[in-house]
């Protein structure tokens, strides 16, 4: 008797010990869950637009304006032309509110000052995201809801408060706006007017490169004219010069031969030519000589 009822004991905790390894396996399964719920919501409040890649090749980066919004839906959200055009998509389709919430909510997160933060934030969740009050409601979930009310009674407010709302928006834009978009006649329009405009700006481009070249030319001619013109004006006066200065330096030299040699006749012939004295006396007798018989013919005429 004793030994049954030991056994029934022990049989009766050994099930009591399985009992609480049972409820210990269901409270970490809660625990667990519990967990994965609180990383999930946290990984969506810090959810960031940057955060989805897009595997563009450097061609698509180097595209502009419809030709790049067509192969990135970041960049089309990005581009302040660009968000003009699918929020008039989004008007035609009745899905304006996204947008509009996405902007807004966009331009929260540059704000610096805490007051206007906060201003922001309720404002946004007043029109878009509260139920009761939004004149422009976003379709979300209520957790994204509830999450985006916890954040904006932070103190100071959350800049990225409606980040995990964004983050839905966001999905909800590119799996079936931005398509839609994209196949729209206001998209084909735009596109249209893009690449004429670039035609025209290209056109402009090559206009203005032609005028330069012309003007590069012409000042590259004008500057090898007064160069060679220079040229030409400095080998003409160097030659002058040149021939100028024997010249010059000749009829100085004859000039000072010439005195040299009446000093030398001064000095040596007595101011006569270095001729000797005799010589000279004898020309004077025979001029003398003309003299008289001149004078004897005029005194036989007389007679």
């Amino acid at each position: 008797t004793t030994t049954a009822a030991t056994a029934t004991q022990e049989l009766t905790l050994v099930n009591a010990t399985q009992n609480v390894d049972d409820e210990d396996d269901d409270l970490d399964f809660f625990a667990l869950l519990k967990k994965s719920k609180a990383h999930r919501i946290e990984k969506e409040q810090n959810w960031k637009p940057e955060d989805e890649l897009e595997d563009l090749t450097e061609e698509q980066l180097a595209l502009k304006g419809p030709l790049l919004w067509e192969v990135s839906f970041q960049s089309l959200l990005k581009d302040p032309q660009g968000m003009e055009v699918f929020l008039l998509h989004m008007g035609d389709t009745s899905c304006k509110e996204n947008g509009l919430f996405w902007r807004e909510s966009q331009a929260i997160k540059e704000l610096e000052d805490d007051i206007q933060v906060k201003l922001a934030v309720d404002t946004v969740y007043k029109k878009f995201v509260n139920v009761q009050t939004a004149t422009l409601c976003v379709n979300v979930s209520p957790e994204h809801r509830a999450l985006a009310k916890e954040l904006i009674d932070h103190e100071p407010p959350e800049r990225h408060a409606f980040a995990a709302v964004q983050k839905e928006v966001f999905y909800m834009m590119r799996k079936d706006t931005y398509p839609k978009f994209l196949a729209s006649d206001r998209f084909r329009k735009a596109k249209k007017k893009f690449l004429k405009d670039e035609k025209k700006r290209k056109k402009q481009e090559q206009k203005e490169d032609k005028k330069q070249e012309k003007m590069k030319k012409s000042e590259k001619a004008m500057i090898t004219t007064t160069t060679s013109t220079t040229t030409t004006s400095t080998t003409t006066s160097t030659t002058t010069k040149t021939e100028a200065i024997p010249t010059t330096d000749t009829t100085k030299v004859k000039k000072t031969t010439t005195k040299k040699k009446k000093k030398s006749n001064s000095s040596n012939g007595n101011g006569f030519g270095g001729l000797s004295a005799g010589f000279l006396l004898g020309n004077s007798k025979n001029s003398n000589n003309t003299k008289k018989k001149k004078k004897k013919k005029k005194g036989v005429s007389c007679c």
